[in-house]
């Protein structure tokens, strides 16, 4: 399962969701996929924040993943092409973020998990 993205409109979600969470803490964002739609959810101390509707090339079932915040803006930004492909694994619990254009790097990372 992958899902490809603007990467500037991803890290600009991300920036907004984590407004409410310290970074430094590695607090989850919740990841959630529909067919060509991104949302991007984090909560803390009771503080909630949203992002909806970001248009993603993505199309099967609805699916969601819980990542740490953190790590997601800091591999987005070291990312200097256009979009961006996230490829889980297949039991979902790892992720792997490509440059698009692919380039010869990629970034690999774990899913959260939940408590």
């Amino acid at each position: 399962m992958s899902f490809n993205v603007g990467r500037l409109a991803f890290l600009e979600a991300l920036r907004m969701v984590s407004l409410v969470i310290d970074l430094n803490l590695g607090h989850p964002v919740c990841v959630s996929l529909s067919s060509g739609l991104l949302t991007l959810r984090a909560d803390y101390d009771g503080e909630s924040a949203e992002v909806e509707g970001i248009p993603c090339a993505y199309s099967g079932e609805k699916t969601e993943a819980v990542f740490n915040t953190r790590y997601l803006m800091e591999v987005t930004e070291h990312i200097h092409t256009d979009n961006v492909t996230i490829r889980f694994s297949t039991d979902h619990q790892n992720a792997a973020v490509l440059p698009e254009p692919q380039h010869d790097y990629f970034y690999l990372f774990a899913q959260m998990r939940r408590g």
